[in-house]
């Protein structure tokens, strides 16, 4: 084996290991082992729905801005993949744009979109605490960012929380986006 390869297979067994070391000492039973993996698991399952969902949020928000600044289909096409996918132009960055742009403050919508830049500000947040945050519990769902007094639990309350902003927000950004291609073909 090289050296820059990763050997997977002496890491498996080092926690094999490890983990017949611990279940020996009585420090761990294969019930707690059995909780903590499915508590693994229901982790992992929030995670991924919720980086799954912002990720199509921030196709949207993408999606406007390209029109925004060009009411083309191919020049909205090129900006989109040449800027607005890129590392250093950050989720919390295209927020604030798409705050000050204040497309969605036209009074032609009759405040209708007010309270949308503050709904993406909290979808990302809630997205930073999965995609950054550590576990914080072996059995419980907790999830902590180390500048959190106490962690959060991904519990039935949050996952309503993030569904109520994540759909407020998603579906404000498609019609947004329907009224601002209106616009490119004359119609809005």
């Amino acid at each position: 084996m090289a050296k820059s390869e990763i050997d997977v297979e002496g890491i498996k067994d080092k926690y094999a290991l490890a983990r017949k070391k611990a279940i020996e000492s009585g420090a761990v039973n294969e019930r707690m082992l059995k909780a903590q993996k499915e508590n693994d698991l229901r982790i992992a399952e929030v995670r991924g729905l919720i980086l799954n969902r912002t990720a199509e949020l921030e196709h949207q928000l993408n999606h406007f801005i390209s029109w925004y600044f060009t009411y083309n289909e191919r020049r909205a096409v090129d900006l989109y993949d040449a800027l607005l996918t890129k590392e250093f132009f950050t989720l919390h960055q295209k927020i604030v744009l798409f705050g000050e742009l204040g497309y969605h403050k036209r009074k032609d919508f009759g405040g209708r979109f007010d309270g949308l830049t503050a709904q993406l500000h909290k979808v990302k947040e809630m997205r930073n605490l999965l995609a950054h945050g550590h576990k914080a519990s072996a059995t419980e769902p907790l999830i902590r960012m180390l500048s959190q007094n106490e962690p959060t639990r991904l519990d039935d309350k949050f996952m309503a929380q993030f569904k109520a902003s994540f759909e407020s927000a998603f579906f404000s950004l498609v019609e947004l986006n329907e009224r601002i291609r209106e616009m490119d073909r004359g119609t809005g």
